[in-house]
């Protein structure tokens, strides 16, 4: 019975020690891109706000065959974020072969020092300098006094300190209206890769000095009840309004609704036809309004009023996109969703792949972007 005792208390302390030593390296501050030496035939893709979300839409591009085995995701934030990314850690460490890292910044930031050198800089360079490209994904509203406008009455904010991170980040990287005179990071590596959805496409736009509706519905279209907005066209539908109205039926916040291309500014970057109009998932309720320094529309709705897209007129490879390619319903999970009330349920990659050549656009959307990343990993110059 002692031995037995002796065993089961030895168990139990290698156990402990195991799982130190797995997470030791997220108890303090983890720093990847700090101590990683670039490698030749390694590439490095940065993703801001590296919530569980991010990461499972991630591994979903990656099952989908658009990540090579070769590129390591390195998830970048600030630690004064409203964020617990311990089950972010855990995830990373659930793979065999490791391929999720992450890096932090604990400067703290502040309204009056987004738009310029900051504590944050040095990371800011760090990604810049070692990574060949990254992502800003969706998420909550950024604060209107920080593009210099009131707060609408239906704007929610509730992750400033994320978004001062991201913000100057992009500032950082590109330049903007808020100091023209500011030299961007991207001056020494112009073919460095950046997407921006959804809330990232916006953040690109007012990281870069412009402007956001702040309200699709009341400020384009003049609505202001959910009984009203669900007599408009489906086109006119940026997010699923019906989920307000019956929370407790589980439909998808999403909507569906096509694009139009601008000739010659999409087009350069992705392989699609000049009068294509792709079906998109989209879940916003703010957009673009006046764009951000060297950032120029690519694609509108189908009636013109809200930019769907932008691209950056000095680097090519910086693309906001306001709908979202990266869910894992398009990709891994074929789950069958519902939009309405009594409607039927879909399999979103379905609905995709019986619009035309929707699904098409979609995927090329991924090829041109991780085709980008290796463009930038073989010109890249080092500082």
């Amino acid at each position: 019975m002692r031995n037995n005792k002796k065993l089961f208390l030895i168990t139990i302390i290698f156990s402990l020690f195991i799982l130190k030593s797995l997470f030791a390296n997220e108890s303090k501050t983890p720093e990847f891109l700090k101590t990683y030496k670039p490698k030749p035939d390694t590439l490095i893709v940065v993703v801001f706000h590296p919530t569980m979300y991010v990461l499972e839409s991630v591994n979903a591009l990656k099952k989908a065959g658009f990540i090579p085995d070769n590129m390591y995701i390195v998830g970048v934030y600030n630690t004064h974020e409203r964020a617990d990314y311990s089950k972010s850690f855990k995830f990373a460490n659930s793979f065999t072969k490791k391929w999720i890292f992450f890096n932090a910044c604990s400067k703290e930031l502040s309204p009056e020092n987004l738009f310029t050198k900051n504590g944050c800089y040095s990371t800011f360079r760090l990604i810049i300098e070692k990574a060949d490209g990254a992502i800003l994904f969706g998420g909550a509203d950024i604060p209107p006094y920080l593009y210099g406008e009131k707060t609408s009455l239906l704007t929610r904010i509730s992750t400033p300190f994320r978004h001062f991170f991201e913000l100057s980040f992009v500032f950082n990287a590109l330049g903007g209206f808020q100091d023209t005179s500011f030299t961007p990071l991207l001056q020494n590596k112009p073919d460095f890769a950046l997407l921006g959805i959804c809330l990232g496409e916006q953040t690109l736009n007012t990281g870069t000095g412009g402007t956001l509706i702040q309200d699709i519905p009341s400020e384009v279209y003049n609505k202001d009840s959910i009984e009203d907005i669900v007599q408009l066209n489906k086109e006119t539908m940026h997010r699923n309004p019906w989920t307000a109205m019956y929370p407790e039926k589980g439909l998808i916040s999403y909507s569906l609704h096509h694009i139009k291309l601008i000739k010659n500014k999409l087009l350069n970057n992705l392989t699609v036809y000049e009068n294509q109009t792709p079906l998109v998932v989209s879940s916003h309720h703010q957009a673009v309004e006046k764009t951000g320094k060297n950032f120029e529309p690519a694609a509108y709705s189908m009636d013109g009023k809200i930019i769907e897209a932008i691209t950056h007129k000095k680097y090519p490879n910086v693309l906001g996109l306001q709908f979202h390619p990266e869910f894992k319903i398009i990709w891994t999970d074929h789950s069958k969703v519902c939009f309405e009330p009594d409607g039927a349920k879909n399999s979103i990659a379905d609905l995709l792949k019986n619009d035309d050549e929707s699904y098409s656009f979609y995927e090329n959307i991924w090829k041109w972007f991780f085709t980008s990343v290796q463009t930038n990993h073989r010109t890249s110059k080092e500082y």
